[in-house]
C-alpha cells in the first residue's frame, strides 16, 4: 500500500460483508484522510469504513482494498493473489 495512508488516522474493526458466496467475516483497517479528520461535518454520514479501507480475512491475510466513492458506496479493489475460499465484493 502507498505509504501516505499510514500517516492518516486509522481504526480497526471486525465486520461481516456480503460476497457472491455468502457472508465473509474479516477485519478491516480504516483510514481517514486529512479533510475527514480536520473537517468531520463535511463527511458523508453514509460512509461506514473511512476513506480507504484494507480488508483482512480471519487469519490476517490481506484480501484487498476499498475506496470510498460517495453516497455510501465503496469501490472494491480485490487482491488478485488472495488465496482464500471467498473473495470480497462489498
Amino acid at each position: 500500500m502507498y505509504p501516505k495512508f499510514y500517516y492518516w488516522k486509522t481504526e480497526i474493526k471486525s465486520i461481516e460483508s456480503k460476497s457472491e458466496m455468502g457472508i465473509v467475516q474479516h477485519k478491516i483497517r480504516m483510514y481517514y484522510n486529512f479533510l475527514s479528520t480536520c473537517n468531520p461535518e463535511k463527511v458523508d454520514p453514509r460512509r461506514t469504513h473511512g476513506d480507504v479501507v484494507e480488508f483482512y480475512d480471519t487469519g490476517g491475510v490481506f484480501m484487498g482494498l476499498g475506496v470510498y466513492i460517495g453516497k455510501g458506496l465503496y469501490w472494491p479493489l480485490p487482491y488478485s493473489q488472495y488465496k482464500g475460499k471467498k473473495s470480497i465484493y462489498f
